[in-house]
Parts: structure tokens; C-alpha cells; sequence
């Protein structure tokens, strides 16, 4: 019985009750929740809306690809747009969504916090192969509950940047896969420094001062330091 109903849900949706608690998760197919897990990742780690990587994951999809072929919608002009619109410049609306978004993102990781206890990393396809130095000397799974208590740091830091009075030199990589752009100029404008800087590293990840080719990075620190002491 457990072979011929391979790959369906534990129980009916039919039979979801009408009233009181109940792990949806027996009512979700497998794949319906890998595919949710997957966008869940994405637009933790590379940001931008849930429901549009969802359904960028879903465009993998023959199905989905063939109904929207009946609804004389081109597959790949649909994948196309979707990802214009996680490309597009930010606006006041959209980060008013992405706290929307942080907010279901949260409640999504403690729901699936019922059947996963572990999540490996995301890597972009241009990081580089298994075997790199950078990805061998890091971890490569990371606890989900660990996001939660992320979420919290996350919400205490925006709340108390304004507190920060002391000089402040700030760095992010402009190809950095585990936050947006924009992060670095919110911190910047939010924090109570007079003294402030800060500076994009070019052709860099998440880490890059763990790259040889940004050595420059600890002279410019030093720089700043110096600066300052005189």
C-alpha cells in the first residue's frame, strides 16, 4: 500500500479538521513541500519575494509549464519577468513587503521546524566547485533553528541602530549571496555616527576578506584607524 501511494500526502485534505491544531504537513505532498522548502531557501539567503521564487521553483515544473502554455502564456517570457521583478530597484513599498515577507518567513521556519531539524547551505552556481578551500573550512549544514534566533538578532539590531555612536567603517561585497545591497545603506543611514564610511568590495563574496586578492581591504582598516587616532 505504502509503494502504490508513494510520493502521495499521509492523509486526505478532505479530512483536514475543520477546527483545532493539525500538522499540515501529513495533508502536503512531498514534493509540494520540497518545493516550498527550496523557495523558502532562496528567498532567505537571496532575498526578494517568496511567492515569486516560489514560483520561479514551480517553472521547473512540466505541468505548471503546459498550463501555462493552455493559458497562452509563454514559460520562459513568465520565468523572464519574475525574475525582472526580484531584479528591479527597491522602492518604499517593497521594503514595507520584505518585512511582510521576514514576518511569514518566520512563521514558515518554525512550521517547518516539524519535520526538518537541519538545512545544507546555498551556494550560487558561479561560488565555485565542493572542493574550494572556502567552502571545505566552512560549516555546510546549519541548524533551522538557528534562523529564529537570527530573525531576533536581526529585529534587535534594527531597533537599537541608533544608538550606535562610535566611528564606524562599514564594508560589504557587491556580490554578496547572503544579503541585498541596500542593507549596507539602511545601517548606514540608521546608525548615530558622525563619523562614518563606507565602501563596496568589488568581485567578492559573503567572506571576502578571506580572499587574497582583497588583502587591500586590512590597509584600508588601518587607514580608517589611523585617521582616527590622529
Amino acid at each position: 500500500d505504502r509503494f502504490v501511494h508513494r510520493g502521495q500526502s499521509e492523509k486526505s485534505i478532505f479530512r483536514l479538521p475543520s477546527s483545532g491544531r493539525a500538522n499540515v504537513t501529513a495533508y502536503i505532498m512531498p514534493r509540494s513541500i520540497r518545493y516550498m522548502v527550496a523557495a523558502h531557501d532562496k528567498a532567505l539567503i537571496a532575498k526578494g519575494n517568496f511567492f515569486v521564487h516560489l514560483a520561479l521553483v514551480l517553472m521547473d515544473n512540466k505541468g505548471v509549464q503546459e498550463a501555462l502554455i493552455r493559458l497562452d502564456v509563454k514559460p520562459d517570457e513568465f520565468k523572464a519577468k519574475l525574475m525582472s521583478y526580484l531584479q528591479s530597484a527597491e522602492s518604499d513599498d517593497r521594503v514595507a513587503m520584505d518585512v511582510k515577507l521576514e514576518k511569514l518567513a518566520y512563521l514558515f521556519v518554525r512550521f517547518s521546524l516539524n519535520f526538518i531539524r537541519y538545512r545544507k547551505k546555498f551556494y550560487p552556481p558561479t561560488f565555485g566547485v565542493s572542493t574550494t578551500i572556502t567552502r571545505l573550512i566552512s560549516y555546510q549544514t546549519y541548524p533551522l533553528k538557528s534562523v529564529l534566533e537570527a530573525f531576533e538578532l536581526v529585529k534587535q539590531a534594527r531597533e537599537n541602530l541608533h544608538l550606535v555612536r562610535q566611528p564606524c567603517f562599514l564594508l560589504q561585497s557587491t556580490h554578496d549571496h547572503m544579503t541585498v545591497k541596500k542593507n549596507m545603506e539602511l545601517i548606514y543611514e540608521k546608525i548615530g555616527s558622525k563619523i562614518k564610511k563606507k565602501k563596496y568590495v568589488e568581485r567578492a563574496y559573503h567572506t571576502f576578506i578571506s580572499d587574497v586578492k582583497n588583502e587591500h581591504i586590512f590597509q584600508e582598516i588601518l587607514n580608517f584607524l589611523n585617521k582616527l587616532a590622529n
